[in-house]
């Protein structure tokens, strides 16, 4: 369900990073391109990293005593 927020985030970021690192990197002497596996990796690693922080926040809160939770309230 996390996907559905982070798919339009990666389809507006993807082009944009991509078209900005190219400019960048044109001003450089010695060229280096950015290819389709560079962005896949990086696509790959931010779905990982989102996965993993979501996994671990709801472990922690099903975990969590909920009598603890109540008692601030």
């Amino acid at each position: 369900q996390f996907l559905y927020t982070l798919i339009p985030a990666i389809i507006v970021a993807v082009p944009v990073a991509y078209f900005g690192m190219s400019a960048w990197l044109d001003g450089f002497e010695y060229r280096v391109n950015v290819n389709f596996w560079t962005v896949v990796a990086a696509v790959f690693l931010v779905v990982l990293v989102s996965a993993a922080t979501i996994s671990y926040q709801s472990l922690r809160a099903a975990l969590r005593n909920p009598v603890e939770s109540l008692k601030y309230e």
